[in-house]
C-alpha cells in the first residue's frame, strides 16, 4: 500500500474497519476484482470507515494488489488507468505498475506524465515510483519549488536517493525541518536504510510535539535500529 497523508492512528483505525473488505477482496475472483476496479460496489464502499477520500484510495490499492496477485494479465488491464480515469484509481494503477517494474522508458513516461499533473497524490505517487525504479529525471529546482508539506517530504526522499553523496546532509537537515512530514520521512529513511550513525539524531524527536513524528522516531530508534 502506498503512503498517503495519514497518521499511524488513522491507519490503524482504517485497517480495523477495512478488515472485512480486505477479506472479500482476498476471496474474490479475477473477474470480480476487475468489475470492482471499474466500479466499487456499494456493499464495499458503505462499510464503516470507507466513506472518506482516504479510504477510497485504500480500496483501489487493495483491489489493485489483488489483481497483481491473481490476474496474469493485470499489467495489460491496469496500464490504461495509469493515464486516465479517477485520480485515486490512476494513482493506484501507477503505483503498482512502478512497484512491480524494473523501470524502462514506458514506465518513466507514465510517472513523468503523472508528476506533471496538478493532482497532489498523482505527483506523490510519481515520486514514489521514480524512487522505486531508481530513476531520477526530475530537476532539483522543480522539487524544491513544491510547497505542499506532504509532497515536499517525498521530494526530500527523492533527493536523498538521487544524490547519495549528499544523503547524510539531506537527512540531518530534514530532521530539523519545520515540516513534520519531512521530519517523519527522514526518521523512516534512516531506519529503512539502517543508517546507524544517525540514530542519536533521532532521540530528540522522540519527544516531538507532532505525534506522527514522535511515532516515526520511536519506531525507527527502538525497533529498526536496535
Amino acid at each position: 500500500m502506498h503512503c498517503h497523508e495519514t497518521s499511524i492512528y488513522t491507519l490503524t483505525y482504517l485497517f480495523t474497519q477495512l478488515r472485512f473488505m480486505i477479506k472479500l477482496i482476498d476471496n474474490a475472483t479475477t473477474s470480480q476484482l476487475r468489475a470492482w476496479w471499474q466500479k466499487i460496489p456499494a456493499d464495499l464502499a458503505e462499510i464503516e470507515g470507507i466513506s472518506d477520500e482516504d479510504s477510497k484510495r485504500y480500496l483501489y490499492d487493495e483491489i489493485a494488489n489483488g489483481l497483481v496477485a491473481k490476474d496474469p494479465d493485470w499489467l495489460e488491464f491496469l496500464t490504461p488507468f495509469a493515464t486516465s480515469g479517477h485520480p485515486d484509481q490512476r494513482a493506484s494503477a501507477l503505483f503498482f505498475i512502478a512497484a512491480n517494474s524494473n523501470g524502462g522508458k514506458d514506465v518513466e513516461a507514465l510517472l513523468m506524465q503523472a508528476f506533471r499533473t496538478n493532482d497532489k497524490y498523482l505527483r506523490g505517487t510519481a515520486l514514489q515510483g521514480f524512487i522505486h525504479i531508481k530513476s531520477f529525471p526530475i530537476q532539483r529546482r522543480d522539487l524544491e519549488a513544491l510547497d505542499d508539506p506532504w509532497l515536499a517530504a517525498w521530494a526530500m526522499n527523492y533527493l536523498s536517493d538521487a544524490y547519495p553523496r549528499e544523503r547524510i546532509t539531506t537527512l540531518t537537515r530534514a530532521l530539523k525541518s519545520k515540516n513534520p512530514y519531512i521530519r517523519a520521512f527522514a526518521c523512516d529513511i534512516i531506519g529503512d536504510q539502517f543508517i546507524e550513525h544517525l540514530k542519536p539524531k533521532l532521540k530528540p524527536l522522540l519527544r516531538d510535539k507532532n505525534p506522527m513524528v514522535a511515532n516515526a522516531a520511536g519506531y525507527n530508534y527502538y525497533e529498526m535500529l536496535e
